[in-house]
């Protein structure tokens, strides 16, 4: 078996953890998904709908959260960052370790 050098062990480490984030962000938009249905029954049987959540952030409920890799209080960009639940500075080290994984040499 080949020895796996610690650029590549960090790359799959995180690769890991962003898969894990992923799932998890999947998993918190089919219990939404689940809560709007059952609302869309309800309102469709003659109830009246639910007033909406306050949300006075222009990113949305979640303007902030902690880095998955740094543990550092983080908000959201507009930059993907927050769909795997990373601050500006690992998602780009991300970003940068995916392209030398790639074979990009310019990054």
């Amino acid at each position: 078996m080949k020895k796996m050098g610690l650029r590549t062990a960090n790359a799959l480490y995180r690769a890991t953890i962003a898969s894990a984030a992923a799932y998890a962000a999947a998993k918190e938009f089919d219990e939404a998904a689940k809560e709007y249905y059952a609302e869309a029954l309800k309102v469709a049987a003659g109830a009246p709908p639910a007033a909406p959540a306050h949300d006075n952030s222009k990113f949305g409920s979640k303007g902030c959260y902690e880095c998955e890799m740094c543990g550092k209080k983080t908000r959201q960009t507009g930059m993907d960052n927050e769909s795997v639940n990373l601050c500006k500075a690992c998602y780009l080290d991300c970003q940068n370790e995916n392209a030398i994984a790639d074979g990009d040499d310019t990054a």
